[in-house]
């Protein structure tokens, strides 16, 4: 299948692609909880459809701007000696360097160190008021760490490393960190050992069916949060119906008792004036009998 080329994403957009990063730290975390995966999804849904509004470059699909955050962070730690390979003597640019630290910000948990180490470790070495040794030995091709739930041990402290933080980084052995980062002679610097667990295809493969899995199962329940609540309204819409039938049925009513009772007092007016006709036939035979009797 032969691999489309994107149109040329201009400096514009790479700014507002930043930025966008910048405040929406979850898209850069590596991990995510169920709750959270919706909330990515429509973060980059809000933000493609923002940055394709404003003209300021080629428009691009959702999967285009991921697709381009992939290359562009690939391309950045390989630049800034952080994803492996030859170094490179270019200077990163601000944008690089913005994103560098967005993606490379690491918490560590633990009182003796700082709270995050960039991505860049030589850069902390040459300090003149502390030193960190740092030794690396290739064990295996295949190490990487690329496990969401991968823990490093300092002490009794425990911290989990997303695999997007150090993609395709020579695994460590070894790592002395002073007390404190800022100022410290090296010989109060104190070990602390690295523990990385080895992983593999199927394992990676396996995570990623999962997350798809999850991500799936999420979608499906909030499509039936929201059949709940078109159901709930259409009840609540039918309700109403009803209640409207039942006040037309009982004006219904009434209109047809008013009938009757006028037809009622109708019989009765005609009953009256029946009596009446009777009552006055009757006198007229009595006036006649009183005649042939006088007669």
């Amino acid at each position: 299948m032969e691999k489309v080329r994107l149109s040329r994403t201009t400096h514009k957009q790479y700014e507002y692609l930043i930025q966008f990063l910048e405040q929406n730290s979850v898209i850069t975390r590596g991990k995510s909880t169920p709750s959270e995966v919706s909330i990515i999804k429509d973060l980059w849904k809000k933000f493609a459809a923002e940055i394709n509004s404003k003209n300021i470059g080629p428009f691009k699909t959702v999967d285009q701007w991921k697709r381009i955050l992939t290359e562009w962070k690939a391309n950045t730690k390989r630049k800034s000696h952080t994803g492996g390979g030859p170094p490179s003597k270019k200077k990163l640019t601000d944008l690089k360097e913005r994103l560098l630290s967005v993606i490379t910000k690491i918490h560590l948990g633990d009182d003796l160190l700082p709270d995050t180490l960039g991505g860049n470790i030589a850069e902390s070495t040459s300090s003149t008021t502390g030193a960190i040794d740092v030794s690396f030995e290739v064990h295996d091709a295949n190490m990487e760490i690329v496990d969401l739930n991968e823990e490093i041990t300092y002490g009794e402290s425990i911290a989990q490393i997303s695999d997007d933080a150090f993609e395709n980084v020579i695994s460590p052995t070894d790592v002395l960190i002073p007390e404190d980062a800022m100022s410290v002679e090296k010989s109060n610097v104190k070990p602390a050992k690295l523990k990385i667990k080895k992983t593999n295809t199927n394992e990676r493969y396996t995570s990623k069916i999962l997350r798809e899995a999850l991500e799936k199962f999420t979608e499906g329940q909030n499509a039936i949060v929201d059949a709940t609540a078109h159901q709930v309204d259409a009840v609540g819409q039918l309700t109403n119906i009803l209640s409207e039938v039942s006040e037309t049925l009982k004006k219904k009513n009434d209109i047809l008792q008013a009938i009757a009772d006028a037809k009622a007092v109708k019989a009765e007016a005609a009953m009256v004036r029946a009596k009446a006709e009777e009552m006055k036939v009757t006198i007229e035979i009595i006036k006649l009998k009183n005649e042939l009797e006088y007669i």
